[in-house]
C-alpha cells in the first residue's frame, strides 16, 4: 500500500512540474501528461511499476468522458447541425477507410493488417478533442456541435466494429449469432436505462435536487451502474456510461446542469492519469520495420484526414467559416484505434509489434494535433473567410 501511495505521489508531482514548465514556455499542457508517462514509466526511469492501478484510473477517466458526452447530447440531437454532422462523419469514415487500405497495400501490409490500419485511421480521439475544447472558455458552439456529432458517429462505428471482432472469434454462424445478440442487448440496455430513469430516477431527483452534492453522487452512481452492467454483457464500460449519460438527458434542464457541472471536475483529474498511462505504455523497440508506415500514418492523420473532412464540410455547405477548425481538431488517432488493434492482436489477426506501431502513430499524431489546435489562429482564419465572402 505504501509503495502504491508513493508511486501515485510521484505521478502527481512529476506531472505537475512538467505542466508548470510547459505552461511557462507556452507549450500545450496535454503534452506534459503524456511525457510524464514516458519519463517515469517502464520505458523511462522505471519509477512506476504498478501499471494496473493507473490503467484502472485511466479507464475511469474515459468512462466519465463518455458519460458527460452522453449528458451533452440533449441539445445536440435536436439541433440542425447534429444530423448533418453525422452524415459528413459517416462519409468521411468511408473515404478515410479507403485511403487507409491503400496505405496498407502501398506499404506491403497483409490484407488483415491493412484492414486494421484503415479502421484505426478512421477514428479521432474523443478524449483529446474534448479535453482541448473544454479548456477554451469561448469555444464556438457550432464547432462544438459538429465535433460531438463526428465523434459520436465514430464511436458508434468503433463499437460496432468491436462487437464484430469479438463475435468473429467464435467463428462461422455462431459468430454471426453473437453479433445479433450483442446488438439486441445494446438496444435493451438503452431502453432499460430510459425506463428506470423515467419511473425511478426522475422521482428520486425531485426529492434531492436542492442538494447538489447528492445529485452529483446519484448521477455518478447511475453512470457506474450501467458501466458495470455493460461490462457484464460483454460490451465495454464506456458504452454503458454513454448510455447512462443519454438517459439522464430526459431529466429537467436545471437538474441536468447540476449533475454535469459537478462531474466535469472529477473527469478532468482522471483524464490527466489517462494521458499518463498512454505515455507509460509506449514501447519504441522492434518498430524499425514499420518506420515507413509510422511516418505515412502520422502524415495522413494530421494532414490528409483533416483535408478530407474540410472538403466534405464545404461540399455540404456546413459552417464554411469554421470547417477548417473542425477538421484540424479531428487530425489524430483515437483511443478506440488502440482498443481495436489490441483486440485484433489478442485474437491473432495481427502481431503485437504492428499494434504497437499503431499506438506510436496515435501518440505522434496527438502531439502534433495538439500543437496545431493551440497555435493555429482559428478565429482570425474564420474572420478572414467571412470578410472574403462579402
Amino acid at each position: 500500500m505504501e509503495e502504491l501511495v508513493l508511486q501515485f505521489s510521484i505521478v502527481i508531482i512529476v506531472t505537475a512540474i512538467l505542466s508548470i514548465v510547459l505552461e511557462i514556455t507556452k507549450q500545450p499542457i496535454l503534452i506534459a501528461f503524456i511525457f510524464s508517462g514516458i519519463l517515469i514509466g517502464p520505458q523511462g526511469l522505471g519509477l512506476i511499476t504498478n501499471s494496473l492501478f493507473f490503467e484502472a484510473i485511466g479507464e475511469i477517466g474515459i468512462v466519465l468522458l463518455l458519460y458527460l458526452i452522453g449528458l451533452e447530447l440533449k441539445a445536440k440531437l435536436f439541433s440542425g447541425t447534429f444530423g448533418k454532422g453525422v452524415v459528413i462523419a459517416s462519409l468521411a469514415s468511408l473515404v478515410i477507410f479507403g485511403f487507409g487500405m491503400g496505405i496498407g497495400f502501398a506499404t506491403d501490409l497483409a490484407l488483415t493488417e491493412s484492414f486494421y490500419l484503415a479502421m484505426a485511421l478512421v477514428f479521432s480521439s474523443t478524449v483529446v478533442v474534448m479535453k482541448l475544447l473544454n479548456e477554451e472558455e469561448d469555444s464556438n458552439p457550432y464547432v462544438r456541435n459538429y465535433l460531438i456529432a463526428a465523434l459520436v458517429t465514430q464511436d458508434v462505428i468503433a463499437i460496432i466494429l468491436l462487437l464484430f471482432i469479438s463475435s468473429s472469434m467464435s467463428g462461422g454462424a455462431l459468430g454471426a449469432f453473437e453479433g445479433i445478440r450483442f446488438l439486441a442487448e445494446g438496444i435493451s440496455l438503452f431502453f432499460l436505462a430510459y425506463i428506470l430513469q423515467r419511473y425511478l430516477l426522475k422521482n428520486v431527483a425531485k426529492k434531492i435536487f436542492h442538494k447538489p452534492d447528492i445529485m452529483f453522487l446519484m448521477g455518478l452512481a447511475w453512470c457506474f451502474i450501467f458501466a458495470e452492467l455493460a461490462e457484464y454483457l460483454e460490451f465495454s464500460r464506456e458504452i454503458g456510461a454513454f448510455i447512462a449519460g443519454i438517459s439522464l438527458t430526459f431529466l429537467p434542464d436545471y437538474k441536468l446542469k447540476i449533475i454535469t457541472e459537478k462531474s466535469e471536475t472529477i473527469r478532468d483529474f482522471f483524464m490527466i492519469l489517462f494521458f499518463f498511462v498512454l505515455g507509460a505504455h509506449l514501447e519504441f523497440e522492434h518498430l524499425s520495420e514499420f518506420s515507413a508506415l509510422i511516418i505515412i500514418g502520422v502524415l495522413f492523420a494530421v494532414i490528409l484526414k483533416p483535408i478530407i473532412f474540410n472538403l466534405l464540410f464545404k461540399i455540404f455547405k456546413a459552417v464554411p467559416n469554421e470547417s477548417f477548425e473542425i477538421s484540424t481538431r479531428l487530425g489524430q488517432l483515437s483511443e478506440f484505434s488502440i482498443v481495436v488493434v489490441l483486440l485484433g492482436a489478442s485474437s491473432g489477426h495481427i502481431s503485437m509489434d504492428f499494434a504497437m506501431a499503431i499506438q506510436v502513430i496515435m501518440f505522434i499524431s496527438i502531439v502534433i494535433s495538439t500543437y496545431f489546435v493551440q497555435y493555429i489562429p482559428f478565429g482570425k482564419i474564420s474572420a478572414a473567410s467571412k470578410t472574403a465572402k462579402k
